[in-house]
């Protein structure tokens, strides 16, 4: 509060602060007196600071995934409402899946999923084996012996082959995404996205071709997965898809011109 300069006397906020309201002196305009409105610009500025407190958070609030809230939701409706969004509208599922946290319940959606894949590619293996002899032909051309009754003890593996198969697959397919430059975030969230990408392994309930379908579809997912997650552009991550095929298809031919080189040794 600002005093008079003749009489020392304190003036009070609702003069107009032309004259003293004690002895009648006229005021200079360097004094100034406080004003009701003198708090408006920490009341300006108090919007904008609760606006940029709320939009700081940059994680994604809980519930984004129906699966990661089966708890309140139930197991049924959470792993079908997720399935049913990451295999029919994966753009807009994976925008919205967290990079980070709750490993435990995306391994064990893929790990659900990818089990009952294989059994039920074993199950049509087991019972069309018949139709198919040149299955059998094709290992033994390798000295493997391998028949009908061995598809009995490999699905006594499939839990733990398929979850140590897709570490190994996130690892290369991470790797590949640090070459091209198409890793934005950590080998979580790359994980995270893979596990996601595994709904369309139910396929394999069609015999013959749901092996296929699901393989084709999973690679779509993935790319869009990956895109999405980590925030990077759809040719990195197709690149990075593609290589470990590019890879394989590579190691193929050279194996089979290698077998067509032996064989025509041997012939002559």
């Amino acid at each position: 509060m600002a005093s008079c300069p003749n009489c020392h006397q304190q003036i009070p906020e609702i003069s107009e602060g032309k004259f003293c309201p004690f002895c009648g002196v006229a005021l200079s305009a360097e004094i100034k007196l406080p004003s009701p409105i003198s708090e408006s610009p920490s009341m300006e500025e108090s919007p904008s600071a609760s606006s940029r407190e709320y939009s700081a958070p940059t994680s994604e609030p809980a519930g984004n995934v129906p699966w990661e809230d089966r708890h309140r939701l139930g197991f049924l409706p959470a792993f079908s409402q997720t399935w049913s969004d990451s295999v029919f509208r994966p753009t807009e599922f994976f925008r919205r899946v967290p990079k980070t946290g709750n490993l435990g319940s995306a391994l064990l959606y893929c790990g659900l999923i990818g089990i009952a894949g294989n059994m039920l590619s074993l199950f049509w293996a087991y019972w069309l084996w018949e139709s198919s002899p040149e299955l059998e032909k094709f290992y033994q051309l390798f000295g493997m012996d391998y028949n009908r009754e061995m598809l009995v003890y490999i699905a006594l593996l499939v839990p733990i082959l398929t979850m140590i198969g897709v570490f190994i697959a996130a690892a290369i397919y991470h790797l590949c995404l640090m070459i091209t430059g198409g890793n934005k975030y950590g080998f979580e969230t790359t994980l995270r996205g893979f596990c996601y990408s595994y709904g369309p392994h139910l396929f394999a309930v069609i015999p013959q071709c749901g092996g296929l379908i699901a393989f084709l579809w999973q690679i779509v997912l993935t790319i869009i997965a990956w895109r999405e997650m980590h925030e990077s552009t759809t040719g990195r991550v197709v690149i990075a898809v593609l290589l470990p095929l590019i890879f394989c298809c590579g190691l193929i031919i050279l194996f089979a011109v290698s077998l067509a080189g032996l064989i025509s040794r041997v012939k002559y």
